[in-house]
């Protein structure tokens, strides 16, 4: 009997095409695998960029993502240059089956050496991937999150507009109020992903803000008035404290060089000037209290607050100059000591680490500057506080070597 027409030459069985399919079978896996590993850190490299704005990370899987397509670009070759069955679905009659498996197990290795640069790149990145695919799945619920408290803040407002509408014309309130306008416009106009958690963040500042605002503001009032006797306290406190602010700059100028205290010739009239804006101050904020004007009441006594530790820090600059020079005069070698220890506790350190080369001349550059500071002691009227300087300045420098000395070793282990 002779074959029919339609079958005639397709005699190859299944079993002839083993090895090419159990090639084809393993590439196959190893086409989904690749796909999946680079699927992944594809969307999360987008969602990194879509968060910071940087091309770093994008850059370096550029040629990671070529491989891939590469690799896989091979598998497809070889399918389709090896078909394992003819347009009939029968095993195909005319395919070579080692070169069929040859290009397969080749695909097949060239994907596996993809997927294994991308798992590497993975490794490398994983910190800020993991963080940015984070930081953009929890976005919606920001955003939600931001909504509501605003819708809250709001809701806050009117309960108080009901009570109090008055409250709601307070400035401390409306600059709230408008804060929390401005950050929901922002939020409401969308844009990147990053666009979005900025607005949303704003939005849960602003909602806090203009919350607080209205919590407050029914007790401002108190609270500027009760903010009134601690700040006369303080006052009267300085003006007993100015008082004897001239018998200080007078035993200086009486027991010490001119140049020990030439820089502080002008605090006594400033303090004074200082301590008259903030009883001004102090004035008007009494009148605003009484006046029913408590936000200007609170302005007011802030900038009293200010005025006063201005003068405090004027007053202490003189009294403090006083004791030092007063200190140093007494025991002129006990402000040399802890410096030249200083030095010395450098000096070992550098031996220690090996770097008496590049910082023992430095080092002995500080002793020397110690001994000419110590050397204008024995001049009829020493310049104590030029001697206090030198040597604070030497201090604070040595104690800059040994921090760049340890952040070296620290460095060098690292």
């Amino acid at each position: 009997m002779s074959a029919p027409w339609f079958g005639g030459g397709r005699n190859r069985q299944a079993t002839d095409l083993a090895p090419a399919r159990s090639a084809l079978d393993g590439a196959a896996q190893a086409l989904i695998d690749l796909d999946t590993r680079q699927g992944y850190v594809d969307d999360a490299i987008k969602s990194a960029q879509a968060l910071t704005g940087s091309t770093e990370i994008a850059r370096a899987w550029t040629p990671i993502a070529e491989r891939a397509f590469k690799a896989s670009a091979e598998y497809l070759d070889a399918t389709a240059k090896y078909p394992l069955t003819d347009t009939y679905g029968e095993p195909n009659a005319n395919l070579d089956v080692e070169s069929a498996r040859r290009a397969f197990v080749s695909a097949h290795r060239a994907m596996a050496d993809a997927a294994s640069a991308v798992d590497g790149f993975y490794s490398r990145y994983r910190d800020q991937i993991e963080a940015s695919k984070r930081t953009l799945a929890a976005i919606p619920k920001l955003v939600g999150d931001a909504r509501a408290a605003a819708a809250a803040a709001t809701d806050r407002a009117g309960q108080v507009a009901q009570q109090q509408p008055g409250l709601l014309d307070l400035r401390s309130v409306v600059a709230a109020m408008d804060g929390l306008s401005a950050a929901m416009s922002a939020l409401d106009a969308g844009g990147s992903a990053a666009d979005l958690q900025q607005a949303a963040t704003a939005v849960h500042a602003a909602a806090g803000a203009f919350t607080e605002a209205i919590n407050d503001a029914p007790h401002l009032a108190q609270k500027a008035a009760g903010s009134l006797p601690s700040l006369k306290t303080r006052l009267d406190s300085l003006a007993t404290r100015m008082q004897r602010l001239p018998q200080a700059q007078s035993a200086m100028w009486r027991e010490f060089s001119q140049a020990s205290s030439a820089d502080l010739n002008e605090h006594g009239r400033r303090a004074d000037a200082a301590l008259s804006a903030a009883r001004a101050d102090f004035d008007k904020a009494t009148t605003a209290v009484r006046d029913g004007r408590s936000e200007d009441a609170l302005e007011l006594v802030a900038s009293s607050r200010q005025h006063a530790g201005q003068a405090d820090a004027l007053i202490d600059d003189v009294t403090g100059r006083l004791e030092q020079l007063r200190e140093v005069k007494r025991d002129p070698r006990g402000a040399e000591h802890p410096v030249r220890f200083a030095i010395r506790d450098a000096q070992r350190l550098v031996v220690d680490r090996g770097l008496a080369g590049e910082w023992g001349s430095v080092l002995d550059a500080q002793s020397a500057r110690v001994d000419r500071a110590m050397q204008g002691m024995d001049r009829p009227h020493p310049d104590y506080w030029s001697m206090i300087t030198e040597l604070r300045s030497v201090r604070e420098f040595v104690a800059d070597i040994v921090d760049r000395v340890r952040q070296q070793a620290r460095t060098d282990r690292g």
